[in-house]
C-alpha cells in the first residue's frame, strides 16, 4: 500500500481534547512533533524507542523530555508503555487505528478483486458430469467461459477439469463437500481466504503429487484438515 504524503488535521479536535489542552505549551509542541513521526513511521501511529533516541529524535533535552512524557502519560494523551530494555513505545490511538483500519481495507479489496479473477478466468458453463464424461481426454480440458455464470462450485469444477482434465460423478460430489466443509468453518468472515480461493490453490498443489493423489477423495482430505486448522483458530 502506497505511504500517503500528508494526514488530516482537525483543528477543532485538538482544541476540545482536554488531555492535550490541560498539558503544558512545552508538552503540547513536543506531542506535535511525536505525531509528526509517527505519522512515518512503521506501523505507523507508534514509536518505540529508548529515551535518548527520542531525545536526539525531537531534539530536547532529557529534562524537557522527562516532564513531557510525563504529561502525555498522567494526561492520557496517548497510549504509553516500556519494555524490559527500557524502550517506550507510544501509540497515538486514532492515528494507529485508522491506518488498521486503511490495511483491512485495502486486504478486503485485494480479496475481492482476486475473486473476480476466479470468476473471470474460470467461469464456465459446466454442471456435474455423467459416467460418460469421465473418460474425457486431458487435452480437452479447454472450455468456453461464460461469465454469466457465477456459482462457486461451477468454478471448482472449472478448475478441476482445466488442471486433471478429468471428471466423474464421484469427483463432483467430492468438490461439493469440500465447498460445503469451507463454507461452513469460514462463514462470513473476511480476513480469510474464500472457499473458492483455498480449493483451487489445493488443486494446484495437487498437480505437483504423484499421480496416486491427484484425486478429489485426497483433496477432501487436505481440506478436511484445513477446515479443523481454520476452527481452531477462530
Amino acid at each position: 500500500m502506497g505511504r500517503q504524503p500528508a494526514f488530516q488535521f482537525y483543528p477543532g479536535d485538538w482544541l476540545r481534547d482536554i488531555g492535550v489542552q490541560a498539558a503544558p505549551f512545552e508538552t503540547r509542541g513536543i506531542w506535535m512533533e511525536l505525531l509528526m513521526r509517527m505519522w512515518d513511521a512503521e506501523p505507523r501511529g507508534c514509536l518505540s524507542m529508548s529515551k535518548d533516541d527520542y531525545c536526539r529524535l525531537i531534539s530536547c533535552t532529557k529534562l524537557e523530555w522527562n516532564r513531557a512524557l510525563k504529561n502525555i502519560e498522567v494526561l492520557k494523551i496517548a497510549e504509553v508503555s516500556r519494555n524490559d530494555n527500557g524502550d517506550i513505545t507510544i501509540i497515538n490511538r486514532r492515528m494507529f487505528r485508522e491506518q488498521k483500519e486503511r490495511e483491512q481495507g485495502a486486504e478486503r479489496q485485494r480479496r475481492h478483486r482476486n475473486k473476480q479473477k476466479y470468476h473471470a478466468g474460470y467461469n464456465g458453463d459446466i454442471t456435474a458430469p455423467s459416467s460418460s464424461s469421465s473418460s474425457s481426454s486431458k487435452n480437452n480440458s479447454n472450455v468456453t467461459c461464460d461469465n454469466s455464470v457465477t456459482d462457486d462450485l461451477t468454478i471448482i469444477y472449472q478448475y478441476w477439469q482445466g488442471a486433471m482434465g478429468v471428471m466423474g460423478p464421484s469427483d463432483a460430489s467430492n468438490l461439493r463437500d469440500c465447498l460445503s466443509l469451507l463454507q461452513r468453518t469460514i462463514g462470513d468472515r473476511d480476513d480469510l481466504q474464500t472457499p473458492v480461493e483455498i480449493i483451487c490453490a489445493e488443486i494446484g498443489m495437487l498437480t505437483h503429487k504423484p499421480e496416486s493423489k491427484r484425486t478429489t477423495a485426497y483433496l477432501y482430505g487436505t481440506i478436511r484438515g484445513k477446515a479443523d486448522e481454520l476452527g481452531e483458530a477462530t
